[in-house]
């Protein structure tokens, strides 16, 4: 990567370096990390998806696995058996 003397890559216009620039070795660690937070949310990232899940028009699955859509009354409408 071609850095200006101060450091600065004038190719990152948003102060963020491309993905592509990385090296193998850091796309990698970069992708497992990534992986890693999906598979173990934090508990702000739970508590945000959860709270979410209780807003009208909310969908995804029920306890039996249903797929279901969560109404204003907050009740749960069945969509897919």
């Amino acid at each position: 990567m071609k850095t200006q003397p101060d450091g600065h890559d004038p190719n990152a216009s948003d102060g963020r370096v491309p993905f592509d620039r990385p090296t193998e070795a850091e796309r990698a660690e970069a992708l497992t990390r990534m992986r890693e937070s999906f598979r173990n949310p934090s508990a702000e990232t739970r508590a945000f998806y959860a709270a979410l899940g209780e807003r009208p028009g909310a969908t995804g699955r029920d306890a039996q696995g249903r797929l279901v859509r969560r109404r204003a009354d907050g009740s749960l409408e069945v969509l897919k058996e």
